[in-house]
C-alpha cells in the first residue's frame, strides 16, 4: 500500500513542476490548461511505461506465452495511451513533429523497462513489486485526478460505457489465459 502512495505524491510533486514549468508559456486559458495536461500526462505516462517492461519480464519467468501475451497487450495499450498525449499537446498549438517526438520519446519506455527488467530479476526481484506499485499508485493518481473527470465532462456515458467494456476485456483475457 505505502509503494502505490509514493506514486501517488510523485505524480502530485510532478504536477506542480509541470504546471510550473508551463508558467511563462503563451496562450490561452484552455491552451495552457491542453499544454500543462498534455505534458503531464507525457510525463505519467513514460513513468508508467518503465515497469510495463518489467511486467513483461515478470510474466515471460512466469511463462513464456505470458510474456508474449502481456507484451501484445501492452503495446496494444500504448496506442491509447499515446493518443492521449498527443491530443492536447496538437489541441495547444505544439508543432505535429514535436508532438510525435514527445509521444515516441514516452513509449521507449516500455523497452527500457524491459531490458532493466532482465537485469534487475537477476538481483532483485523485490525490487519488481515496488515498482509496480509504485506505477500503479501513479497512473491512480493520473486516471482520478485528470483523466476520469475529463472524460466524464465530455461524455458520461461513453465513459462508463468505456470503463465497462474495459473490464470486461480485461475479465475475459485472464480467464483465456488462465
Amino acid at each position: 500500500m505505502g509503494r502505490g502512495l509514493a506514486g501517488v505524491a510523485f505524480m502530485s510533486v510532478l504536477r506542480r513542476a509541470v504546471e510550473r514549468g508551463m508558467d511563462g508559456w503563451k496562450g490561452d486559458f484552455e491552451q495552457k490548461h491542453l499544454m500543462r495536461l498534455g505534458w503531464f500526462l507525457a510525463f505519467a505516462i513514460a513513468l508508467h511505461d518503465l515497469p510495463e517492461g518489467l511486467a513483461i519480464v515478470a510474466g515471460e519467468r512466469v511463462a513464456p506465452s505470458l510474456g508474449a501475451v502481456l507484451a501484445l497487450a501492452i503495446a496494444l495499450h500504448n496506442v491509447p495511451e499515446g493518443m492521449s498525449i498527443a491530443l492536447p499537446l496538437r489541441m495547444a498549438g505544439l508543432s505535429p513533429l514535436m508532438v510525435t517526438a514527445v509521444t515516441v520519446a514516452a513509449g521507449l519506455v516500455t523497452p527500457l523497462g524491459t531490458w532493466m527488467g532482465m537485469n534487475l530479476f537477476q538481483t532483485s526481484p523485490a525490487g519488481v513489486s515496488y515498482a509496480l506499485a509504485f506505477a500503479g499508485g501513479a497512473m491512480a493518481y493520473v486516471v482520478a485526478r485528470d483523466i476520469l473527470p475529463e472524460a466524464l465532462e465530455e461524455d458520461w456515458r461513453e465513459t462508463f460505457a468505456g470503463i465497462v467494456v474495459g473490464a470486461l476485456v480485461i475479465h475475459f483475457a485472464a480467464r483465456l489465459h488462465m
